[in-house]
């Protein structure tokens, strides 16, 4: 039972991407995931990397995933 609290997990995690500009890791996107407030769980637990792995494979169409390393598809 998760709720956003402003953007959709994908979208948090396309923003964090963005600002970036490099690949990241499962556990560096969570982590910046939980340090902004980008996305916030219903239950107030932290974004696992396990979710944002997990969210990256229901979004294969945005996301390019190598050994749990995210990066953007279609990204200029």
């Amino acid at each position: 039972m998760e709720e956003s609290r402003g953007a959709k997990l994908h979208e948090a995690m396309e923003k964090i991407l963005i600002k970036s500009d490099v690949s990241l890791s499962t556990t560096e996107i969570a982590d910046e995931i939980n340090a902004s407030g980008l996305y916030r769980r219903k239950d107030g637990i932290p974004v696992p990397s396990s979710q944002i792995l997990a969210r990256a494979i229901n979004y294969t169409s945005r996301f390019n995933i190598v050994e749990e390393i995210i990066s953007l598809k279609n990204h200029l």
